[in-house]
């Protein structure tokens, strides 16, 4: 089972985000909470990449993310 890349710790209407122990983020709700919770998640899944078409560096979306735009374009 995957860690997961950020916690939400609260009750209520009140709730924060938690990135290694560190507050990263409030939210009014636990809805709320959990779509702050996945925009971190997504922010820190980030990587600086190379294309593997083109070799032009660019930022990735996710692990599996290894082409830049203009080169899915050409291949699509």
């Amino acid at each position: 089972m995957a860690v997961p890349l950020v916690e939400i710790r609260g009750s209520g209407d009140s709730y924060a985000i938690f990135h290694k122990g560190r507050q990263v983020g409030k939210a009014n709700g636990f809805d709320n909470a959990c779509v702050r919770a996945r925009v971190w998640e997504s922010r820190l899944q980030r990587q600086h990449r190379n294309c593997m078409c083109c070799g032009e560096l660019f930022e990735a979306q996710g692990r599996f993310n290894r082409l830049c735009i203009p080169c899915k374009q050409v291949l699509a």
